[in-house]
């Protein structure tokens, strides 16, 4: 649901308020983009954008995603090069903190399961609110 390429595509929508600009800005169709946001609408069961035929706008839920979703892409993107050196030995503390709106008990027991495989156990606190 929030992969990157998806976090990409809601924070252009949102910075452009357009479906066109979003699109040009990020080298993608405007059905590629329209088809995103449509899916990620659906799958959050929430509208995330007030439509007009010029402009697309924020809603409540849209405005609650974009404070989130650039820290959550930033974490994402670095987070294989991140993995990469625990798997090298480089030691360093990690602190996680989890929205429970977003995720689920499960969805929270396979990341740590899968940190924790990596060899990472460098882990010193865990928040979930």
């Amino acid at each position: 649901m929030f992969d990157p390429e998806t976090l990409r595509t809601f924070i252009a929508v949102a910075e452009t308020g357009s479906f066109s600009k979003a699109a040009e800005r990020l080298c993608k169709t405007t059905a590629t983009i329209s088809y995103r946001i449509k899916l990620l609408e659906e799958n959050t069961g929430v509208a995330l954008f007030f439509r007009t035929t010029r402009s697309v706008t924020l809603t409540a839920a849209g405005e609650h995603l974009l404070s989130q979703a650039r820290d959550w892409l930033s974490w994402l993107e670095s987070m294989p090069s991140e993995l990469q050196q625990v798997n090298d030995g480089v030691e360093r503390q990690v602190n996680i903190v989890i929205n429970n709106l977003l995720y689920t008990p499960q969805a929270v027991a396979q990341l740590l399961v899968r940190i924790f495989m990596k060899g990472d156990h460098s882990i010193t606190s865990i928040e979930i609110g």
